[in-house]
């Protein structure tokens, strides 16, 4: 019998082993080749699923925001608090060790969309997920009195976002004076300005 082989989590696998090589090489490094000599691979399996260098990018992209939306929103079924949901839906971006691949592949995918319409798209996408996440916690708050609701929503989101974006970059490539305590402080911080009286 011919074997049975599932493309999805063949996909997945690839995905995975070429964010090992983007953390190691950054994008110019993760070719067709190279993935394959990471995963040990036969050449012909990378260009089997992906018909180039650009689709792998954009796959491996989506794959880590899907895996870090999907994080979240298995955490936030085991928190009832709003503001506590809130939380996690920004520092999950976050990462103590500045090293973490997903950071990684976030700042490379950033270089390489600055100059290629189609995956500046697929950034608008996975945006869009995690603005959704973040301003529904935000409106959830609101209704709970955690929150001040004459904020406007959509306005402290975006700041809150952006706010991340930066502490990203920073705990990547200034480490030492972002260590991820002071960027997860500095989150709170944010947060706080947003609480009512009573928190």
């Amino acid at each position: 019998m011919p074997k049975i082989v599932d493309h999805d989590l063949r996909r997945n696998e690839i995905a995975a082993v070429t964010l090992r090589v983007i953390q190691r090489a950054g994008v110019d490094g993760a070719t067709f080749r190279s993935t394959a000599e990471e995963g040990g691979f036969s050449r012909g399996v990378v260009p089997h699923y992906f018909r180039d260098k650009e689709q792998l990018i954009s796959f491996v992209f989506d794959w880590v925001a899907n895996n870090l939306i999907q994080d979240i929103l298995n955490k936030a079924e085991q928190i009832t608090s709003a503001l506590a949901k809130l939380r996690l839906s920004l520092i999950s971006l976050l990462s103590e060790d500045n090293n973490d691949s997903a950071s990684i592949v976030y700042m490379s995918f950033w270089s390489q969309a600055v100059k290629n319409s189609k995956l500046q798209q697929q950034h608008r996408l996975n945006y869009l997920q995690w603005r959704g996440l973040v301003k529904g916690y935000m409106q959830e708050a609101v209704h709970a009195g955690d929150i001040c609701n004459d904020i406007n929503i959509n306005d402290e989101s975006d700041i809150l976002i952006s706010a991340v974006d930066g502490l990203c970059i920073a705990t990547m490539l200034e480490h030492e004076q972002f260590p991820y305590q002071r960027a997860e402080a500095l989150i709170d911080s944010m947060l706080a300005r947003l609480l009512t009286k009573h928190n």
